[in-house]
């Protein structure tokens, strides 16, 4: 069973590296959140755990309800 962590913000997408080595990534500290989000999820019993930050942004577009109050950030 897959676990899903969805954060909003500022994150750097594209070819990265070097002219000897480079991969399309991502990049940011979004992705750190969004990593614990999708580990808690083991914790809580869940399936799909989004930020307050994306709550907040997706308004009445998404269902949510809330599990916890955290303070995350990324390491």
């Amino acid at each position: 069973r897959g676990h899903i962590g969805v954060h909003t913000g500022t994150a750097f997408v594209g070819n990265m590296g070097s002219e000897n080595r480079f991969d399309y990534t991502i990049s940011g500290e979004i992705l750190g959140i969004a990593s614990r989000l999708e580990n808690l999820n083991k914790r809580y019993g869940t399936t799909v755990l989004v930020s307050a930050a994306t709550r907040e942004k997706a308004g009445h577009a998404l269902l949510a309800r809330p599990i916890d109050a955290l303070y995350l950030h990324a390491r």
